[in-house]
């Protein structure tokens, strides 16, 4: 019972090395918490066994680096690009969930992810390392967006940040001579830039420096040339703080809340809003209680969701009507089931929310947690009730209004969509993307006159690739007004394919750009399906397939397919979407694909026996002129950028083993399998990651696919 893992100790003098393969994704030498800092039988060959101590720590960095560079308009709308950078305990975690969930459902996985750091906006365009490149930094990449954003209405706002938490001491607990547990020592550092509305300005808080022996929290903040900054760095240096230094802890840790709850107050011709302080963390009266929970909390933190379960569990079962500490378990059992709809972890975490809800029906915090989880579950119907149940006690709530009208577009109940978008209009009838939805809902309504003049509206306000686009995808969608749909769609096509000229050189911008291009040819391919042109169609929906591999993208093509009698590819098609979509993809169109090829099999048309090879086909290539690479396993990434007009692409070497640096030459000979469906001056970027076993005798490319925002068939793209 004493011992209960077997790991691999590898003689170092007189330590030894400890290697553990379970987790699967993490660095050399690298052992999970619950298995640092515990007596460990080591039996060595032909030697005594004897008890020996893992490490305390990981090795290497322990932490990560958050930042946003955003922008607020003049009605509080935030957009912004933020990424992520981990390391050590947090990085294992990111890993594992980027690594089982499907692709395609990237965006969601970061949308929860987003949510749980306290962010309530949408995130789109992701982007991140591969899982599997465990001698690289994880990151993950994302476009964020926030109408009304922090308390902007009250004319105050704070950073876009995560929150950085330590343990809380309840006041019981402050004088108490044990040690305080913090974990394996961490640098975390936060930074955020917001550009503001012209004439608008923050008064900005004093800088704070905390120091102390077991740690440091600084934070600094500026206002230059219309731009806010500010960066929080905390830094622990110690696993637990003693007992006599629990009165310094108590010190520190409420000095750096402090600073992280002031809400900011902004000056408008000379006016100046009011400050308030958010919801606190989560407390007990119930000391016993409260040290689960603060467990759970860093266990969470540290990347233990099944540690984080059992500890408010435990603490539940102490304090059963304690509110947050159901919430912070609804939390836990979704981190805990990432990608996994339908797994009893997924649901327990649906019942925890619920089990909120019954103790406090006006807590709104846990309703929107069940709201956002009804819709990653695709219970559309019930997602539109939880949310309707938000606005019955806060009308004015901003969130909730923009989730029921977009479900009730999504699930075609245009005219209740419309009491809510008639409703938005009256207070942000300047919002380009209300117009649209109004455009959809009028059409969808029969009265076409109507839906375009909002349509008219919406691209006067935003005359973008991206609005263009998502008005001729509704367009197309609602079979309507096809000539005007063909022509935004070119001009879409023609204003991103001029912009992708330039995307020489391998950044998240590009890799958005490719996203967009992939979205608009698959528009206009649509649009020309919808024309009857299928030839035509079939051109701009094969280029787009070919860059990005997403379910809607895959449906149209496998349709066009079928109108040219062309079942077999048809068939390969929709199989290919079967497999995008996973578990957890849109069960109306995985209900409608397997339609499909029952239909096609019942004609005689031979289905794909492996629609996950077919896909990886795609996107993969033998790099036989490559024959040396030093031996064993190496792996790096290029950059490769092609055009129509080029014979061979240009190929550059981004990150990766040194040994393969010089391959760049023998990558650009590959034909690859990227079409262009013009002669527009687009030029197509992407990231390959080269592998070379010694084991396989041979090298491959495989290109990383760009990252589609959530496409449902029978959605309007919003890009």
């Amino acid at each position: 019972g004493l011992f209960d893992h077997v790991i691999t100790a590898i003689p170092q003098g007189d330590s030894f090395l400890f290697l553990d393969t379970t987790p699967e994704l993490a660095a050399y030498g690298y052992l999970v918490t619950p298995l640092r800092d515990k007596s460990a039988l080591v039996i060595p060959s032909g030697a005594t066994a004897r008890l020996v101590k893992t490490p305390k720590n990981p090795p290497g960095a322990n932490g990560e680096e958050f930042r946003m560079d955003a922008s607020l308009d003049a009605e509080g709308t935030l957009e912004g690009k933020s990424r992520i950078e981990s390391h050590g305990d947090s990085e294992i975690m990111l890993r594992s969930a980027f690594r089982v969930t499907s692709e395609s459902q990237w965006n969601e996985l970061v949308q929860r992810i987003s949510a749980g750091l306290g962010f309530a906006g949408t995130v789109s365009e992701v982007v991140a390392a591969q899982p599997e490149a465990v001698g690289q930094p994880f990151w993950f990449s994302y476009s964020y967006h926030r109408p009304e954003y922090s308390n902007w209405r009250e004319h105050q706002i704070t950073l876009p940040l995560p929150p950085l938490i330590l343990p809380a001491l309840e006041e019981k607990r402050k004088s108490l001579p044990e040690p305080v547990a913090l974990g394996s020592p961490q640098e975390i550092t936060y930074e955020a830039k917001v550009k503001f509305p012209k004439g608008m300005r923050p008064v900005v808080p004093q800088n704070a420096n905390v120091e102390e022996d077991f740690g440091s929290y600084t934070a600094t903040y500026s206002f230059e040339d219309g731009v806010l900054s500010g960066v929080r760095r905390l830094k622990t240096r110690v696993n637990e703080i003693p007992g006599s230094k629990r009165a310094a802890y108590v010190k520190f840790v409420d000095a750096m809340v402090a600073d992280q709850d002031r809400f900011m107050p902004v000056a408008s011709e000379g006016e100046m809003g009011a400050g308030r302080t958010p919801a606190a963390y989560g407390h007990s009266d119930n000391a016993e209680a409260q040290k689960l929970y603060d467990q759970a909390y860093e266990s969470m933190k540290l990347g233990a969701a099944g540690a984080a379960v059992t500890a408010l569990e435990r603490a539940l079962r102490l304090e059963p009507k304690w509110t947050d500490c159901w919430l912070l378990l609804g939390n836990a059992h979704m981190i805990a089931a990432p990608g996994s709809i339908g797994t009893s972890q997924f649901d327990q975490g649906m019942q925890a929310y619920q089990k909120a809800i019954s103790l406090e029906p006006t807590n709104v915090n846990a309703r929107r947690l069940l709201a956002m989880a009804l819709a990653w579950a695709h219970r559309n119907e019930e997602a539109i009730t939880a949310w309707q149940e938000i606005l019955k006690l806060n009308p004015a709530d901003t969130m909730a209004c923009e989730h029921v009208r977009a479900l009730l577009l999504q699930t075609g109940r245009y005219g209740e969509a419309l009491v809510y978008l008639r409703k938005a209009e009256e207070e942000h009838g300047n919002t380009p993307e209300i117009q649209r939805e109004l455009g959809v809902a009028y059409l969808n309504t029969h009265h076409e006159e109507q839906g375009m003049a909002h349509f008219h509206k919406a691209l006067e306000l935003n005359s973008s690739a991206g609005m263009l686009n998502s008005v001729a995808y509704s367009l197309a969608e609602a079979k309507s007004d096809l000539n005007d749909a063909l022509h935004y769609a070119e001009e879409a096509v023609k204003k991103t394919e001029e912009q992708s000229a330039a995307a020489d050189s391998l950044d998240n911008s590009n890799l958005g750009v490719m996203e967009s291009l992939a979205a608009q040819w698959d528009t206009l391919g649509w649009v020309k399906f919808r024309m009857g042109d299928y030839e035509s169609a079939t051109k701009y929906l094969e280029s787009a397939w070919s860059v990005m591999q997403a379910p809607a993208i895959g449906d149209h093509l496998g349709q066009v397919y079928e109108k040219l009698a062309k079942k077999q590819q048809a068939a390969q098609s929709y199989a290919m979407v079967v497999n995008l979509l996973g578990q957890n993809g849109d069960p109306i169109l995985r209900q409608r694909m397997n339609a499909n090829l029952t239909s096609l099999a019942a004609q005689g048309v031979k289905t794909t026996k492996d629609a996950g090879a077919d896909l990886s086909a795609l996107r993969s290539y033998r790099a036989s002129a490559i024959k040396e690479w030093g031996g064993g396993y190496k792996t790096a990434t290029f950059g490769i950028a092609l055009t129509k007009a080029q014979s061979a692409p240009l190929v550059w070497f981004l990150s990766g083993a040194d040994e393969l640096k010089e391959s760049a030459a023998d990558l650009s000979k590959i034909k690859f399998k990227i079409s262009f469906p013009d002669d527009g001056p687009t030029r197509v970027v992407e990231r390959g990651m080269l592998s070379c076993s010694e084991a396989m005798k041979y090298c491959t490319l495989v290109l990383l696919p760009a990252m589609p925002r959530v496409m449902t068939a029978g959605t309007p793209q919003v890009y």
